[in-house]
C-alpha cells in the first residue's frame, strides 16, 4: 500500500513547503503521462487552506491541522464501486483499521443524508 502514493513528496512539496517557504506544488503526479508534473510552485496566501483528497492519507503521519474522513461501509463501497475496481475495496478497509481517527467523520453511505460526528 505504501507504494501507491508518495507521502514523503506530499509532506515535502505541499505541507512543509506552504508552512516553511510559503510556496507549494499544486500537483505532484500526472496520471496520463505516468510521471511527475512539470508544474510551477504557487505562492501561498496568508490564510492558505490546502485540501488533500485521497484514500489512505491518515495512516502515514502527515502533519495535518484538520482531517475529515468520508466513511462508507463495505456494503456501500461494493454497491458504489464499479465491479472491475472491487479489488481496491479490501486495501482501503485494511488501511482504515490502522488510520488515525479523523477530527471529523462523515458517514457517507447515503450521500443525500450524511451523518457528521466530530471527535472530542
Amino acid at each position: 500500500r505504501e507504494n501507491w502514493y508518495d507521502f514523503a513528496a506530499i509532506e515535502r512539496e505541499v505541507i512543509d513547503a506552504v508552512r516553511e517557504h510559503r510556496r507549494w506544488l499544486p500537483r505532484l503526479w500526472d496520471p496520463v503521462r505516468d510521471r511527475s508534473y512539470r508544474d510551477h510552485r504557487e505562492a501561498a496566501t496568508d490564510h492558505q487552506i490546502l485540501v488533500l483528497a485521497g484514500p489512505m492519507l491518515r495512516t502515514h503521519g502527515l502533519d495535518l491541522d484538520l482531517t475529515i474522513h468520508l466513511a462508507m461501509s463495505e456494503g456501500a463501497l461494493r454497491r458504489r464501486t464499479p465491479h472491475d475496481e472491487h479489488w481496491t475495496i479490501a486495501p482501503l478497509l485494511d488501511d482504515e483499521k490502522d488510520a488515525t481517527p479523523a477530527d471529523i467523520e462523515v458517514r457517507y453511505d447515503h450521500p443525500d443524508r450524511p451523518a457528521i460526528a466530530r471527535r472530542p
